[in-house]
C-alpha cells in the first residue's frame, strides 16, 4: 500500500478535507486483498467525513504489526453516537463487510461533538514456504 494510493483517494472526492498519510511499523507489501479492502475503507471514511461529518482535517495511518495490518481514519468532524447509527448506515456496513471478509474487524470511536476513529484490523496470513 503507498501513500499515494491513499492520497489519490482522498484527492478524487471535491471538498475533501486535508488529508494526511502515515505509515507506523516495518511498510511490508500488502497482499492485494487487504490493499483493495483498505482502500474502499479509505474512501467510504472520507466521504463519510466530508459529507457528514464536516471535518476540515483526516489522518489515515497504516499500521504493520507482526501478524496484523490496521487502518485507522480519524477526523476532526462533528462525530456522531455510534451506537445510534446501528446498521442503518450503508457506508459502515460496506466497510465492516470489507474487513469481515478477510477475517478482519471495523470499529467505530465516535461522540457527538468529538470527531471519529474509524478502525479496521486485518489478520496478516502467512505466504508460502513462511512458518506460520
Amino acid at each position: 500500500m503507498t501513500a499515494m494510493g491513499l492520497l489519490a483517494v482522498a484527492e478524487s472526492q471535491p471538498g475533501s478535507p486535508v488529508v494526511e498519510v502515515r505509515f507506523d511499523g516495518d511498510d511490508d507489501c500488502l497482499p492485494i486483498e487487504i490493499e483493495g479492502a483498505f482502500l474502499r475503507i479509505a474512501q467510504e471514511a472520507l466521504t463519510n467525513a466530508r459529507r457528514h461529518a464536516t471535518a476540515h482535517r483526516v489522518v489515515l495511518t497504516v499500521t504493520f504489526q507482526p501478524s496484523t495490518v490496521s487502518l485507522d481514519v480519524v477526523d476532526d468532524g462533528v462525530g456522531f453516537d455510534a451506537d445510534a447509527v446501528g446498521v442503518r448506515g450503508f457506508g459502515l456496513t460496506s466497510m465492516r463487510g470489507r474487513a469481515k471478509q478477510l477475517g478482519g474487524t471495523l470499529n467505530i470511536d465516535s461522540e457527538p461533538g468529538q470527531g471519529s476513529t474509524i478502525n479496521a484490523t486485518i489478520p496478516l496470513r502467512p505466504g508460502p514456504g513462511t512458518a506460520p
